[in-house]
């Protein structure tokens, strides 16, 4: 009869019984308003993983790939400081990851007029015009005769997009990103590295390009350049906000704030910034000036006010 052989062939599986883990290429960002964001990437280090969730949702249209993990898209819309929260999943369990997030709206800089004391300037399509007391050449016109009606500031590269006024000087940030100033100037607060009263506009010191926003206080100048805060002038009850009550001719660096500042404002002694989503202020405080919950006199570095954390 015939025969016939049998042949029996085994087959092993390895389950894979980890939980999952991983990590991100990077978890907190800043992303520009407009752009493609830089992909945040997912690696896994444990078991695998069947799917990624995120909450709060991603503003569209960033989005999460629900397989790999992978963030990416562009920052169409702006949004603040945000948490949000990575969930790996798998049969035997989740891990979770937090990033932290924001796309700062854009700074426009366009502010069209501005009040010093006892004079007032206004951009009119990008040329500058001032009039009222001009003892120490606040109106820009080389001159320090008063003026009844509006004079043209002399000299200011065209067009402006942005002006401020302290108590008897202006400033103005012109279309290539740089500082002019005019006027008194006992402090420094021209930032042109002197302290000689100017009765045109000179340019402010080793700001090259990239100015943002223009803030004039009384005897103090600050502004936002390429997303950072520098300020000048006196620094008596430290409105630079560099840690010190040191005057300064220059620009100097407002400590902590080297990105993210999406908008600033100074007055007679303090200054007010918004990083982040976060309010902080510096300068004086003797009434409460910087909302901390506290009345110490002056504070030389940003400090968060008590409750505008966010927004």
């Amino acid at each position: 009869g015939n025969s016939r052989a049998c042949a029996s062939t085994s087959i092993s599986f390895t389950v894979d019984a980890r939980v999952p883990s991983f990590s991100y290429s990077y978890t907190s960002a800043i992303f520009d308003l407009g752009r493609s964001i830089t992909s945040i990437t997912a690696t896994s280090s444990g078991g695998p993983i069947d799917s990624f969730t995120v909450s709060p949702t991603l503003p569209k249209p960033l989005g999460i790939n629900a397989l790999s993990g992978l963030i990416s898209g562009d920052a169409a819309e702006a949004f603040p400081v945000t948490q949000f929260t990575v969930t790996a999943t798998n049969s035997v369990g989740t891990a979770m990851i937090s990033l932290t997030l924001s796309a700062p709206a854009p700074i426009t800089g366009r502010e069209p007029l501005a009040i010093g004391s006892y004079f007032s300037c206004a951009n009119v399509g990008g040329s500058v015009y001032c009039w009222g007391k001009n003892d120490v050449g606040q109106l820009g016109n080389n001159s320090t005769v008063d003026g009844s009606k509006p004079v043209q500031v002399t000299g200011l590269p065209t067009p402006a997009t942005s002006i401020s006024a302290g108590i008897a000087h202006a400033c103005a940030i012109v279309a290539n990103g740089t500082i002019y100033c005019w006027g008194d100037n006992t402090k420094g607060q021209l930032g042109d590295n002197s302290t000689t009263n100017r009765v045109i506009p000179v340019a402010v010191t080793g700001i090259t390009g990239g100015a943002q926003a223009i803030a004039a206080g009384n005897l103090h100048t600050c502004a936002i350049v390429d997303g950072a805060a520098k300020c000048w002038g006196t620094n008596t009850l430290g409105q630079l906000g560099n840690g010190s009550a040191v005057d300064s001719s220059v620009p100097v660096s407002v400590s902590g704030l080297i990105s993210g500042v999406w908008a600033i404002s100074a007055n007679y002694g303090h200054t007010l910034a918004i990083v982040n989503g976060r309010v902080v202020g510096w300068g004086a405080n003797a009434s409460g000036n910087l909302g901390i919950n506290s009345l110490v006199s002056s504070i030389s570095t940003p400090t968060d006010n008590y409750s505008l954390t966010s927004g």
